[in-house]
């Protein structure tokens, strides 16, 4: 039985259950599901991926049969018991869904079957009154449990979720109970001096030093691994100790949030300058460190993060010299390991290590363009166009991928004072262009051992605002590592981040409205700008846009690693902005392509422009609180006049819009500016990111 934890399925069932009934969700799914397809979807949620066992363990599941994999990893886990025939096509019913989800859930099973008028018609009685007993599944009115009642596809991914919760959600009370092996030979003598980096320790000369032999020094175990005398003195290589060869059991267990005020700087990287008055070496315990904040110059990048007791925040920025700005900040924030791992005999019998944290991140590339930067592109058509705008480009874009170092910092759990958590942070930022993507991330990324396999917990909310003329993206590379003395148990890599593009489009008409229209490596904000007064050039662009979120877990530095529980994983590989509407025309996302014949129009740089739809001169605006901006109409179709459109705010306590188009930021935040016909037949809208004053 797992260790006691707070979540419990009746606390998980009430939830689900006010979900379903105020509507919440919305799933179209069929009426049933098949044996084969439930253990697919059991294993596709719980993280179960792999099987040692080559040879099927029931006669009807081949390596031949679309479930086989599922079925064998499914055995291995404990889900299914090899001992019981299987039938994949029949449809799930009552009794094979509580038996596996018990069986998944890990719960000790009751000792005596419940007393219900059809338990006898069950074969497995003592899973069905354990899932009865704790509220998973019910009985009717008669005190029937009915096993061979088939269930709904709906009915059983509820069921699922609420297990997947509870196993995914554990708890542990904090406890440890260690046992060092009695058999081990430890160094008595006191060293001269050493050098744990270099591994190196001096003994007096003739000491009585042997090989193999361990010794500990600041709280960690260490063993001899070459002995070396002479006559002033006995030089001693050591190695780090293996918790298998250190203790004859090991149980340690618990969940905390770190306090970043506890941390201890292990790394840092070169041409450090302090901002504060913090003058203590660095590889000590930050006894202030909410007034710590650190700048530094990292391959021509300007790099700032600082801590807080609840995590930390970084950012980094890069200039070139035609005006633009590449940047990225980061906050990891609400860290909060949970843990459980038991050794016997040299073997892990259950290992858990789940790490829940919140990402914010913003990202973007600032571009102060003008049109006598960019030069005349009015009279410039076809070739000469497209090749102005790629020659501008080529000089801009000394900005293409940079990934920057941040920091190393070890963290003690306060459940636990031997462990702690090590956080490793780097940043990567590649943009191109106008844009700017602000996202959070709430993430659960771990793993759990037993029965000699590893599942993988992942579990992610993401949300993203999005303001896209070209291509932007970033991401954080984090490694937390759960640690006892100087050994890592296990660790998980996660690199969470965004990209976005928009693939140009120039389209060139002729006297005579014929279209010619090419695809270009230019980012969008370019040709918009450069296209913005010449009537026989319009351009539009395709959107590709991912979340980029995965996961490395127990590299070959944790012991978890070297015994084989490795596995990498892509835990998100959607579009973050995820619309069926893809094409950007004029800004904004539409089906396709709306480009046709127009007549030859003349310019005037006054006046709105004949377009198809209503243009306006920016698409994305970001104003300070307090600040206003007018929204310029640039085009408007055919019959309208400026005093035919109304302006609206999308959330007035973000930023206000008046009736002739001037927007007022009021508040931290993110509002949409939408312009629209009195008609209603057109509209387009303007996003707008208030930001506070620094």
């Amino acid at each position: 039985m797992h260790q006691v934890c707070r979540r419990s399925f009746l606390l998980l069932l009430v939830v689900l259950c006010i979900f379903v009934e105020t509507g919440c969700t919305k799933r179209s799914i069929d009426s049933t599901i098949n044996y084969g397809e439930w253990i697919s979807l059991i294993n596709e949620k719980a993280g179960i991926y792999d099987y040692a066992e080559k040879k099927p363990y029931f006669m009807n599941i081949t390596a031949n049969s679309p479930y086989f994999d599922d079925i064998q990893s499914a055995v291995e886990w404990g889900i299914l018991d090899k001992n019981h025939s299987i039938d994949v096509e029949q449809p799930l019913t009552r009794e094979l869904a509580a038996y596996t989800l018990i069986n998944l859930s890990g719960v000790e099973l009751v000792k005596e079957t419940g007393k219900y008028r059809d338990i006898q018609n069950t074969q497995y009685p003592k899973e069905v009154t354990t899932a009865i007993a704790l509220g998973l599944l019910e009985v009717d009115k008669k005190n029937r449990f009915r096993p061979k009642e088939i269930v709904k596809k709906e009915e059983a991914l509820n069921l699922l979720d609420v297990v997947i919760g509870y196993i995914n959600g554990f708890e542990y009370d904090n406890d440890s109970e260690i046992i060092i092996n009695e058999d081990l030979d430890f160094v008595d003598e006191i060293p001269v001096s050493y050098d744990l980096d270099e591994k190196k320790i001096i003994f007096p000369a003739d000491s009585d030093i042997k090989e193999d032999q361990y010794l500990e020094i600041e709280s960690n175990i260490y063993k001899i691994k070459s002995v070396e005398d002479n006559e002033e003195n006995t030089l001693v290589t050591i190695e780090d100790a293996e918790l298998t060869d250190i203790y004859d059991s090991f149980v340690i267990q618990g969940h905390d949030e770190l306090d970043f005020s506890n941390a201890e700087i292990i790394e840092e990287y070169p041409s450090v300058k302090e901002e504060t008055s913090f003058v203590e070496p660095t590889n000590i315990k930050l006894m202030s460190i909410q007034s710590l904040k650190k700048t530094f110059d990292y391959n021509g990048v300007n790099v700032l993060w600082r801590l807080t007791s609840s995590g930390i925040y970084a950012e980094i920025n890069k200039e070139n010299n035609f005006g633009t700005k590449a940047y990225a900040n980061f906050t990891l924030n609400k860290v909060k390991p949970t843990y459980r791992w038991v050794m016997e005999d040299g073997k892990i019998k259950h290992a858990y290590f789940r790490m829940d944290f919140e990402t914010s991140e913003k990202t973007g590339f600032v571009n102060e363009k003008s049109q006598t930067k960019y030069g005349n592109f009015n009279n410039l058509y076809g070739n000469d166009f497209i090749s102005l705008c790629h020659n501008f480009w080529q000089r801009e874009r000394s900005v293409t991928e940079i990934e920057v170092p941040i920091a190393k910092l070890k963290i003690p759990l306060a459940s636990n004072p031997g462990l702690n958590v090590k956080i490793e942070l780097r940043l990567k930022l590649y943009a191109t262009g106008k844009a700017e993507i602000s996202f959070i991330q709430e993430n659960t990324v771990g793993m759990e051992i037993k029965n000699n396999h590893m599942r993988i917990i992942q579990e992610s909310k993401p949300d993203a605002e999005a303001l896209v003329k070209a291509s932007i993206g970033s991401s954080a590379n984090l490694l937390f590592g759960l640690n006892t003395m100087n050994l890592t148990l296990a660790n998980t890599g996660v690199e969470a981040g965004i990209e976005a593009s928009l693939k140009g489009i120039v389209h060139e008409y002729d006297e005579y409205g014929d279209l010619n229209s090419t695809t270009v490596d230019i980012p969008y904000d370019i040709l918009e700008e450069a296209s913005s007064y010449n009537e026989r050039i319009l351009v539009c662009a395709d959107l590709e846009n991912k979340w980029i979120l995965n996961a490395n877990f127990n590299t070959s530095a944790s012991l978890a690693g070297r015994l084989g529980f490795s596995k990498k994983v892509n835990i998100l590989n959607g579009p973050f902005l995820n619309f069926e509407k893809s094409h950007f025309e004029n800004g904004q996302f539409i089906k396709s392509c709306s480009r046709k014949k127009r007549n030859h129009t003349s310019v005037s740089k006054t006046d709105p422009l004949e377009t198809s739809q209503i243009r306006i001169q920016t698409y994305a605006i970001t104003l300070l609180e307090g600040r206003s901006k007018p929204l310029t109409i640039k085009g408007l179709p055919r019959g309208y006049e400026l005093k035919d459109i109304v302006f609206t705010s999308s959330n007035t306590s973000i930023a206000t819009v008046d009736e002739v188009g001037k927007i007022t930021a009021l508040k931290e935040g993110s509002a949409r500016i939408t312009c629209e016909t009195y008609d209603g037949k057109y509209s387009v809208y303007c996003s707008v990111l208030v930001q506070k004053e620094k």
